[in-house]
C-alpha cells in the first residue's frame, strides 16, 4: 500500500470515530431527558401498587422512581411513609425531611415528619416545628 493510501484510511477513520462520537453525544442527552418521565411512571405504578394493599411492591417502585429523578419529593415522601408504617424511624424521618427539602410547602410531608418525630423518637421537641409549619401551610 502506498504511503497516501494509508494517510486517506488515517483520516476515514478519524472522520468516522468522530462522527461515531458526536452520535453517541447526542443520543446521552435523550436518554437522560427519558429518565424524570420513568420515574414519573414508576411512581404511579407505585401509587397503584399502594391502592391494591402491595406495600412491598410499592415501597420497590418508590425506590426506583428516587433513582430515577432524586428530585422528586412525592417518591420520598411516600417511601418516609412506608418506612413509619414498618416502625422504621430513621429512614421515615430522611426520606420526609428530603421530600420538603424538595418541595417546602409540602404539608402533608410536615405532618408525616413531625408523626415521625413523636411517635417514632418520642421527641415532641422536634415533633413541634413540622407540625406547626404544616399547620401555616394548611390552616
Amino acid at each position: 500500500m502506498s504511503i497516501a493510501i494509508i494517510k486517506k484510511m488515517k483520516v476515514n477513520l478519524f472522520r468516522l470515530s468522530f462522527l461515531i462520537f458526536l452520535s453517541i453525544a447526542c443520543l446521552a442527552p435523550a436518554e437522560e431527558g427519558n429518565q424524570p418521565d420513568k420515574a414519573a411512571r414508576t411512581y404511579e405504578a407505585g401509587l397503584q401498587a399502594l391502592t391494591q394493599g402491595k406495600n412491598r411492591e410499592a415501597f420497590a417502585a418508590f425506590q426506583r422512581a428516587v433513582k430515577l429523578d432524586p428530585t422528586l419529593a412525592d417518591s420520598h415522601y411516600q417511601l418516609g411513609v412506608l418506612y413509619g408504617k414498618q416502625s422504621q424511624w430513621k429512614p421515615a424521618i430522611d426520606a420526609l425531611q428530603t421530600a420538603i427539602n424538595l418541595t417546602p410547602d409540602f404539608a402533608a410531608a410536615h405532618v408525616r415528619l413531625g408523626e415521625a418525630y413523636l411517635i417514632g423518637m418520642a421527641s415532641a421537641k422536634e415533633a413541634t416545628e413540622p407540625l406547626e409549619r404544616a399547620l401555616q401551610l394548611q390552616p
